[in-house]
């Protein structure tokens, strides 16, 4: 059994979780805006009609 160094392990889980990583990062001034929009009575919209079909 090969052992890893836990930053090497740390460094895969990073790369693994990226899907969840990056997003966070990169769409974080919108999700802001948006709870910061609720509570000023600013109406949210949708763009459920541009994402695609999820099975």
């Amino acid at each position: 059994m090969e052992l890893k160094s836990i930053q090497a392990l740390r460094i895969e889980e990073l790369i693994g979780n990226t899907n969840h990583l990056v997003p966070l990062i990169t769409d974080q001034r919108d999700a802001i805006s948006w709870l910061n929009d609720r509570p000023a009575g600013k109406a949210a919209t949708s763009n459920c009609r541009s994402m695609p079909i999820q099975l």
